[in-house]
């Protein structure tokens, strides 16, 4: 959500890199064949965020191949992403709708690993080039005022760019959303939708 992107808990951050971590952009990938959203749940807390992944299991201590890809890397949780992938070395493919995304000045360093890319997940045809090759692809975008409104960015840009990856055979999908989405009558809930009825795209 709008809200919590902009105003995520330092306790909320730290459940999702540790997120990260377990599916192995940190000290190695989960032995498990297949991690369910109750599991993840456990993780996150319950929290601001919650992935849903897809695709066959990888094996402990296997690298990823390829590129990390974070769609959404211009707000503040994908920069976060960006971050942690470069601290643990990953390459990493910063896509935003510009294409801009300067190490120097939003990373405080200039390093190779990460790629700026251009994407619009409201654009489809922006999609296939972003992700092919891709190990895992974090969607990290979200409505705003200059990038669409809910439904065609949470909602429709979540759609477009899992076909997006399941086409390329992305074997890891994880999706950044809101723990509320589960409790349609929480005041959480009902408070955030009342921004175009952004929980309930989500």
């Amino acid at each position: 959500p709008l809200a919590s992107k902009a105003e995520a808990k330092p306790g909320e951050m730290a459940r999702f890199l540790a997120l990260l971590s377990l599916l192995g952009l940190a000290d190695g990938l989960s032995p498990r064949m297949r991690i369910t959203r109750r599991e993840l749940g456990g993780v996150v807390g319950g929290g601001l965020l919650l992935p849903t992944l897809s695709g066959p299991a990888l094996a402990a201590g296997q690298p990823l191949k390829g590129d990390v890809v974070v769609i959404g890397a211009g707000g503040k949780t994908g920069l976060e992403c960006v971050r942690y992938c470069v601290a643990n070395g990953r390459s990493v493919r910063a896509c935003t709708r510009s294409g801009d995304f300067d190490a120097l000045e939003l990373l405080g360093t200039s390093t190779s690993l990460v790629k700026p890319g251009k994407t619009d997940v409201t654009q489809p045809a922006s999609l296939p080039p972003s992700v092919a090759g891709a190990s895992l692809v974090i969607f990290a975008a979200s409505a705003s005022k200059s990038g669409g409104p809910p439904a065609s960015v949470d909602n429709a840009g979540l759609v477009n760019t899992a076909r997006a990856c399941v086409d390329a055979k992305v074997p890891r999908l994880v999706v950044v959303s809101s723990g509320a989405v589960t409790k349609p009558s929480s005041p959480v809930y009902l408070f955030l939708n009342l921004f175009g009825g952004i929980m309930a795209e989500k």
